[in-house]
């Protein structure tokens, strides 16, 4: 039988939480408290999964390339600012704390050698994309709207998401000094304006009750239905598209996939021409 002190330690509530440590009496009916002289139990020996020392190789930034540091990112912005933003938006128990969530982005808020900003900014490597588009970076599309089902969601004027996503964009040119573009500028306006958008149109994803923006559902993808080129309407829908793209393996887009696996029966019309816009995106294509 779990004594009320077990029964706290399983649902992780702190002793006064409503519960207070006592010993449960003998099935023989012995004594409910241990006597005086019982004396301390035995510390038990260390278990195989008890936490490990402290590891100074988690105060050594990653890098790429084999250059200094950090490289490319920004050490000295993300520690004057970035830490900052995902420390107070992200860090907290039953969120992001790399001390209570052992899986997604970890954010440390403490660190036995004091690397706590380190350990949480080595973290970034593995949560953006800095190959093609790192606006489809997993920690953006999380926080968004691209991601319908994280808690957090926040809107594209939101000062925290612009100000990560512009450091993600920098990390992405300093990498990629050699093209220094965009992935959103390598994508053809023009194209999607005269095509792309009218073909969307076609299919009914901008009706009301799938991605139109003019009704009461909030969705991450919300068009504007038929907008006139270059106006902020389709500016605005160029760029929700433009951000679920993969330059670099069109099939994978996101966008590709959902247009052509006939969700809500639709079938959407001449799929080879928006992959075919995909493709001429990537550098050198013809």
């Amino acid at each position: 039988m779990l004594t009320r002190a077990a029964l706290c330690l399983l649902i992780t509530l702190p002793l006064g939480a409503g519960c207070s440590l006592y010993f449960e009496s003998e099935p023989s009916g012995g004594p409910a408290t241990p006597p005086p002289d019982a004396g301390v139990p035995p510390r038990p020996n260390p278990t195989p999964d008890a936490s490990p020392p402290p590891d100074p190789a988690n105060c050594q930034m990653r890098t790429l390339d084999s250059r200094v540091p950090g490289f490319p990112f920004n050490v000295a912005r993300f520690q004057e600012r970035i830490y900052g933003d995902l420390y107070e938006g992200c860090g907290f128990s039953g969120c992001h704390d790399a001390e209570t969530t052992p899986f997604g982005y970890r954010v440390w808020r403490t660190d036995p050698l004091g690397c706590a900003d380190i350990r949480t900014f080595n973290e970034l490597f593995d949560w953006v994309n800095l190959s093609e588009n790192p606006r489809n970076s997993e920690l953006l599309v999380n926080i968004n709207g691209t991601n319908p089902f994280h808690p957090i969601q926040l809107s594209s004027d939101d000062p925290t998401l612009e100000e990560l996503t512009e450091y993600i964009l920098e990390a992405y040119n300093t990498l990629n000094s050699d093209i220094g573009l965009d992935p959103i500028e390598q994508l053809d306006y023009d194209i999607f304006a005269g095509a792309i958008q009218p073909l969307m149109d076609q299919a009914q994803c901008t009706l009301s009750g799938c991605h139109n923006d003019t009704d009461s559902i909030a969705r991450p993808f919300d068009l504007s239905p038929s907008p006139p080129s270059n106006s902020p309407e389709m500016d605005r829908n160029f760029l929700l598209t433009a951000e679920m793209v993969d330059i670099d393996d069109p099939e994978s887009s996101y966008f590709y996939i959902r247009a052509t696996d006939r969700h809500r029966s639709v079938a959407f019309p001449e799929p080879e021409l928006l992959l075919e816009w995909i493709r001429i995106a990537q550098p050198g294509a013809n």
